[in-house]
């Protein structure tokens, strides 16, 4: 059940990056978490949020800046990433933020977060799931042998 969060200033991209950013995030973080992107089971619980913050209120060193900055919030299961797949889909998320919305000056236009969810603190329907639980939710029913 990962969710990705990003927040830009208002009117920073058109509706068509938006929906092609939050597509490509969404799928990229299903791929790093070892979920098939053709699952409907895991696009289901793939959750992403736009949040636009009203121009004038991004600042960087304290000085209110026109250039564009988002931030990218990943949140995930505990033990759905590790060191390595983090780092992977970082470099997968750069390349994303650069293809639909283009680079800054300094190349710093946006902050990526990584955020995990204790094991046994993610809640679904009334009940507490697990990463397993999460993880056979979205293969589903196996065949028997």
């Amino acid at each position: 059940m990962p969710t990705i969060t990003v927040t830009a200033p208002q009117g920073a991209i058109d509706q068509g990056q938006r929906d092609a950013l939050m597509k490509q995030l969404s799928d990229t973080l299903l791929k790093f978490e070892g979920a098939s992107t053709g699952n409907p089971a895991a696009q289901a619980i793939a959750w992403t949020y736009f949040q636009e913050a009203p121009s004038g209120t991004f600042y960087v060193g304290g000085e209110a800046t026109s250039s564009p900055r988002f931030k990218i919030e990943v949140t995930t299961p505990q033990g759905a990433l590790n060191d390595s797949s983090r780092a992977g889909l970082s470099e997968a998320i750069n390349a994303i933020v650069h293809d639909v919305i283009g680079e800054a000056g300094s190349g710093f236009n946006h902050w990526v977060l990584f955020g995990e969810i204790a094991e046994g603190h993610w809640g679904v329907a009334g009940k507490i799931f697990r990463h397993a639980d999460i993880i056979a939710a979205v293969r589903g029913p196996r065949a028997s042998a």
